[in-house]
């Protein structure tokens, strides 16, 4: 089947997977699955369908945390957060060593810990330290959503923010975009693979009168 034949079967994944209306009625109107992955707006509705296909490969993760991290970087008022978020951009590329793993989580952990507890705590800064301590767990994906939540939440009460959140997560979808380049067609395996669930037929609403 091509993958422009599997497109009426892709909405009605999404359908039976509960994904949001507004992203399902968006998808309604891009055309295709590949129009839909390559014109998404929204990095959380990317985020999501890669998730709900399967894909969880811990390289597109870390290098999709750090990218989130961007929008936390000014409000890191001591070198050693900025060395934290540094080291956690070292290691996105590559899993590295156990010890550099580990020496990076703990930096990771402190800097959001000072962040949170800081005589200069406001809402921006304690969601920057969550985006940090959610950046620390390298290779799970469950914690990559939440990275991109908090750190967005950051950039929308720092009042001194150079962009809003709108263009931030249109970034953040171009980012993931790009890490997700190579793996496009795993991604739509993953896809196929659902798309030959069988979806159950919509209950009849006449039926019965």
């Amino acid at each position: 089947m091509s993958v422009a034949a599997e497109f009426p079967l892709f909405l009605a994944w999404l359908e039976r997977v509960r994904g949001c209306p507004q992203g399902i009625e968006w998808a309604c109107g891009s055309g295709s699955i590949l129009n839909a992955a390559d014109q998404c707006p929204s990095s959380e509705w990317l985020l999501w369908t890669v998730q709900e296909a399967g894909f969880a490969d811990a390289a597109v993760g870390r290098g999709f945390s750090v990218a989130c991290l961007r929008y936390v970087e000014d409000l890191l008022v001591d070198p050693r957060q900025t060395q934290a978020v540094a080291r956690l951009r070292t290691l996105a590329d590559r899993a590295g060593s156990e010890p550099d793993r580990l020496e990076a989580a703990r930096l990771a952990t402190e800097a959001a810990s000072e962040l949170m507890q800081s005589p200069r705590w406001s809402i921006a800064s304690a969601a920057a330290g969550a985006a940090l301590w959610h950046a620390a767990d390298f290779d799970a994906w469950g914690a990559v959503a939440e990275v991109r939540r908090q750190s967005l939440r950051a950039l929308a009460w720092n009042p001194l923010a150079a962009k809003t959140v709108a263009k931030a997560d249109r970034e953040l979808a171009q980012a993931l975009r790009r890490l997700l380049g190579p793996y496009d067609q795993a991604i739509l395996s993953g896809i196929r693979a659902r798309l030959a669930e069988k979806v159950p037929e919509p209950p009849d609403p006449c039926k019965g009168c």
